[in-house]
């Protein structure tokens, strides 16, 4: 059986990811370890990390199989938040969605030149929306450096573009109304399982956005003007 690592697997898109491979994969579960995840499985191996610790980033990898078939660099979070700077929870998030995949890529490269590496990346990191400056900008520096490996290594990279998931993600980052387009998480799943079986370089999980950004992009000034709307709302 192949060898699969997924970060941020106790919930959401990674949770999903897991459940799609694990009666015929052997995968490695990384969670955060104040993350309730007690699900099990004889072919699951579960590892608690926090990413955005850099020396816990780091030395978790030690302990994997030498080789490794699948990495899903998954595991990432927001804040939504009135425009300014805190340094420190900047600098851990751009620990946890950026610095630690770049980390993981380096490493498993060097461990096996043909693993498949599937990071998790957002609409965002090309579309950036009001309350998400600080998320998008670690979205956006991620999706730079891993379209200029891909050219560079030549490597087996899929990144993925998802937009707004029925996962906890807007819980965590605390915005307090509801995003419109919002995708089932196993469906997600579904189509970057299919993603990676096929080695594709790039996916994006809604076929609408897609489309409608590059054909007609000024169709969605409207989605961004509501959300505009939204963020002055929440934070008059």
């Amino acid at each position: 059986m192949k060898t699969m690592v997924i970060t941020g697997a106790s919930s959401g898109i990674g949770f999903a990811l897991m459940n799609a491979w694990v009666d015929h994969t052997h995968v490695i579960g990384v969670y955060h370890p104040k993350d309730d995840f007690t699900f099990d499985h004889p072919n699951l191996k579960k590892i608690p990390v926090d990413l955005s610790d850099p020396t816990q980033a780091s030395k978790w990898m030690e302990a994997l199989p030498e080789t490794v078939d699948i990495f899903v660099a998954n595991a990432g979070y927001a804040r939504y938040e009135k425009n300014g700077f805190d340094r420190s929870a900047f600098e851990a998030m751009i620990q946890t969605n950026a610095l630690a995949v770049i980390d993981q890529y380096q490493t498993m490269k060097a461990k096996n030149s043909q693993i498949q590496f599937v990071v998790m990346l957002s609409a965002m990191a090309f579309w950036p929306l009001p309350g998400y400056a600080l998320y998008a900008s670690t979205k956006s520096f991620l999706d730079a450096y891993f379209k200029a490996i891909r050219w560079e290594d030549e490597s087996d990279v899929l990144r993925v573009y998802p937009v707004a998931v029925n996962t906890a993600f807007f819980e965590t980052s605390k915005q307090p109304h509801t995003s419109w387009l919002i995708q089932d998480a196993n469906d997600v799943a579904r189509k970057i399982t299919r993603a990676i079986k096929s080695h594709q370089h790039t996916l994006h999980t809604s076929s609408l956005f897609k489309w409608t950004h590059r054909l007609i992009p000024r169709a969605l000034n409207f989605y961004l003007k509501r959300e505009q709307k939204k963020y002055k709302e929440n934070f008059k």
